[in-house]
C-alpha cells in the first residue's frame, strides 16, 4: 500500500539536498534541461509560456521552470507541501514576478479551464496515481491543441522493484517504507496507450538514469552522498520524454 500521505510529513525538508527527496534535487538539473528541450521541440517557446506543474510536490521543478521564464502554476492534492513550496519562494531569488502561483488539486479533477496551459509538466508522480487514463485525460483537457506535455516517471521493471523498492526503501532507508507501490509504476507503453486514449502523441521516450558505475552510485546512496543524473538510452528505472496535444482530438 503506498503512502502518499508522506508528502505531508515532510513539510519544509522538500528543499533538504541531504534529506528523503535528495534524489530529487539530484535529478533537476537534467530533467528541466530536457523539458527546456521539449519546448524547443514541440515549437512552444518556454519564455512567457503558461505551464502546469502537476503534482509539484515543494516546488523544486516549479520554480526551476519559473527561473527559465515560463509562467507557472503548481498544483498538488498535498497542502502542506504547497505551503513549503510557498515558504520556499521568496527565498528563490527569481525575478519579480516570477513566482510561481500554487493551487491544491486533485489530478483527476482539475480547477482549470479547458486549454488553459501552454503545456503541462509532470514529474515523479504519474507512478502515485491510481487512475492513469482519468489523469491523462485531464492532462490533455487543460493543455491547449497543440501544446506540449512533458513527463518523467518510473518503469515497472524488475530493476526498478529492486533497486527503487528493494535497495532504496528496504536496505539503505533512504526513502521511507511505502512511498511507492511497484504495482503502480508505469512502463512506457502503458503511459503512450493511455495518452493516446487521451488525445496526446508521444513524441519522444528517454532514461533518466544516475552517471557512472551502478555499484559505485549505490555505495555513494549508502555514504548519502549526491549523484549526478543523465538523460540516455537507459529506460529501465526511470524515462522521460514528452507528447504533443492533438490539436483535432477532444479528450474523453
Amino acid at each position: 500500500m503506498i503512502d502518499n500521505a508522506y508528502y505531508d510529513r515532510l513539510g519544509d525538508e522538500w528543499w533538504s539536498t541531504r534529506g528523503d527527496v535528495a534524489g530529487l534535487h539530484a535529478m533537476n538539473p537534467a530533467r528541466a534541461d530536457y523539458f527546456a528541450s521539449s519546448f524547443a521541440a514541440a515549437g512552444v517557446p518556454m519564455k512567457g509560456a503558461r505551464v502546469l506543474d502537476l503534482g509539484c510536490g515543494g516546488g523544486i521543478l516549479s520554480e526551476e521552470l519559473a527561473r527559465r521564464g515560463a509562467r507557472v502554476v503548481g498544483a498538488d492534492r498535498s497542502i502542506p507541501s504547497l505551503g513549503a513550496a510557498r515558504r520556499h519562494a521568496p527565498r528563490a531569488g527569481l525575478a519579480a514576478g516570477a513566482t510561481p502561483g500554487y493551487v491544491g488539486a486533485d489530478a483527476g479533477v482539475l480547477p482549470f479551464a479547458d486549454g488553459a496551459f501552454d503545456a503541462v509538466v509532470t514529474s515523479d508522480f504519474l507512478e502515485h496515481v491510481h487512475d492513469l487514463d482519468a489523469v491523462s485525460r485531464e492532462i490533455a483537457r487543460v493543455t491547449r491543441p497543440g501544446g506540449l506535455v512533458a513527463f518523467d516517471t518510473i518503469n515497472r521493471t524488475l530493476a526498478s522493484r529492486v533497486v527503487v523498492i528493494g535497495f532504496m526503501e528496504v536496505v539503505s532507508r533512504r526513502i521511507p517504507r511505502h512511498t511507492h507501490d511497484w504495482k503502480l509504476f508505469i512502463t512506457p507503453d502503458e503511459l503512450r496507450a493511455s495518452f493516446a486514449r487521451a488525445g496526446l502523441s508521444t513524441r519522444e521516450t528517454r532514461g533518466l538514469s544516475p552517471v557512472g558505475n551502478p555499484l559505485a552510485n549505490l555505495a555513494r546512496v549508502l555514504r548519502n552522498a549526491p549523484l549526478r543524473f543523465a538523460v540516455g538510452t537507459d529506460l529501465r528505472m526511470s524515462y522521460i520524454g514528452w507528447a504533443a496535444r492533438d490539436p483535432g482530438k477532444q479528450s474523453s
